[in-house]
């Protein structure tokens, strides 16, 4: 179980792979996981549901992880960003779109990502 008040929380990310390794790690410390694939899917989600956590990809068909963040931007959502991109300007560029956490895939391990949560 999370130690925090994250009970349930949406997962942008169009590869599968992923999906599991991260998405697996959550809900076995409890959080109800919703699963989409592209920004597009996302606002949809976000408009049928309440989400204590978004996690997002910045590289997705249809709409882009920053267009998702620029829509979503003064909603006030805990947001970490988890992607494979790892420059500074991509990190800048979440940060002035209120995100809470910026991490890069080959860094951080499922159980880092969890203690990242703790955190929020």
């Amino acid at each position: 179980m999370t130690k925090n008040k994250i009970k349930k929380a949406l997962y942008i990310e169009d590869e599968p792979y992923y999906r599991t390794i991260y998405g697996g790690e959550l809900e076995r410390a409890g959080i109800e996981m919703t699963y989409v694939g592209n920004g597009e899917e996302a606002l949809d989600e976000i408009k049928k549901n309440k989400f204590d956590l978004i996690i997002a990809d910045l590289i997705m068909p249809l709409m882009s992880g920053i267009s998702f963040l620029k829509e979503t931007q003064g909603k006030k959502l805990n947001t970490i960003v988890l992607t494979t991109l790892e420059g500074n300007e991509d990190r800048e560029d979440c940060k002035a779109l209120g995100v809470d956490h910026f991490l890069v895939k080959t860094e951080t391990t499922p159980k880092k990502l969890l203690k990242e949560i703790e955190k929020l």
